[in-house]
């Protein structure tokens, strides 16, 4: 948990998790690729915690910062004319 806490409230502005080349203001992501799938990894192995710890206040704390995380790559991350089917 302490390691959850640290990342979410180093890295996570507006309870999303943001990289340093993240500039939604300039028009998009500058990231590479390890920066790209580095927020989809911590989500999924947050995801994993929760599944793995099976507690109530856990989940209560972390669901709604993934829901922020979903939402986010839902509204941010996806561009129809580059998105693949």
């Amino acid at each position: 948990k302490i390691t959850l806490d640290a990342a979410i409230s180093l890295l996570a502005q507006d309870n999303i998790l943001k990289e340093s080349c993240d500039d939604v203001t300039s028009g998009g992501s500058s990231c590479n690729a390890d920066q790209q799938i580095f927020k989809g990894v911590w989500a999924k192995h947050l995801a994993y915690y929760l599944d793995a710890v099976n507690s109530a206040t856990s989940e209560a704390k972390y669901s709604p910062f993934l829901g922020s995380l979903n939402s986010a790559a839902t509204h941010y991350g996806l561009v129809a004319d580059e998105d693949c089917c």
